[in-house]
């Protein structure tokens, strides 16, 4: 199932969009707010079980700021060198049984891009739940000029668990089990 097209659907409303940018955002607070003993959000805690149960059959999601820039927004990591990568693993605990993200309209990536995602890629890979396999980044504006830092970074992946495959404005991220 796709959560958010990477193409416009013109039946999905605005209010549609709101509900939804809700819900995750509740879904994301009352995980951090559980993790402190803090739990006051408008949003009840029966709706967000509804969610929960309703994200545990996604297995794959499509982000495209492009058309969902409000939902997208939410999503990004805040970081103050790097503002156009996803929080991958934030997306990774609201739909446990993700196997597959694409994101397109990525933009310029750089070394901090590059040494931010594998951090995050440590992190997903330890997850018990996490069923997240491949990562597909499209758009990318510089392939051409950072792919000496790719290059240097799918060794530095690999020790980690992950392989980067690079496409001419693309990149896919694979987990990678190594064999000894």
């Amino acid at each position: 199932a796709i959560v958010i097209k990477g193409e416009f659907d013109p039946n999905v409303s605005e209010q549609s969009i709101s509900i939804l940018l809700d819900l995750i955002r509740a879904v994301l607070s009352h995980n951090e707010q559980h993790a402190h003993g803090n739990d006051d959000t408008h949003i009840s805690n029966k709706q967000i079980c509804r969610f929960k149960r309703w994200s545990n059959d996604i297995n794959e999601v499509k982000l495209n700021s492009m058309f969902y820039e409000e939902i997208c927004g939410h999503l990004l990591v805040e970081h103050k060198r790097v503002k156009n990568l996803y929080a991958f693993g934030k997306i990774n605990e609201m739909f446990r049984n993700l196997q597959n993200i694409t994101v397109f309209q990525t933009g310029w990536i750089s070394k901090f891009y590059l040494e931010l995602l594998l951090e995050m890629l440590e992190k997903i890979h330890f997850l018990e739940f996490s069923k997240l396999h491949t990562i597909h980044i499209n758009d990318i504006n510089n392939m051409r000029s950072a792919e000496k830092d790719i290059d240097k970074y799918n060794e530095i992946y690999k020790q980690k668990n992950w392989q980067i495959t690079k496409g001419m404005s693309n990149l896919t991220i694979t987990r990678y089990f190594a064999t000894h």
